[in-house]
């Protein structure tokens, strides 16, 4: 399933590790805080254990998205880190 996980943490050490976790599960970083990943179900909960032992819940955030396969595929990404991709006929372009 793809998923989108957004934070905010405001420690450097927490940050990094919360950033190399992600990348460990093979997401790619879309924004400074956003990344896009696509995992298993049965490696949600392990992902899930993994974020909340590292963060702190009275002062971090952090955002775990589903995102359905028909509505990824009507995404629009411009990143540096990802290839650009549009598909015109879904989106008003103003």
């Amino acid at each position: 399933m793809k998923v989108v996980v957004s934070y905010d943490i405001i420690e450097n050490r927490k940050r990094q590790k919360v950033i190399d976790i992600l990348e460990g599960y093979g997401f790619v970083r879309v924004q400074k805080s956003v990344f896009l990943g696509d995992i298993k179900i049965r490696q949600v909960r392990k992902l899930l254990l993994e974020l909340s032992g590292v963060i702190d819940l009275e002062k971090d955030a952090l955002c775990i998205l589903n995102i359905c396969e028909k509505c990824y595929g009507k995404g629009i990404f411009i990143s540096r880190n990802m290839n650009y991709k549009m598909i015109e006929e879904e989106f008003l372009i103003i």
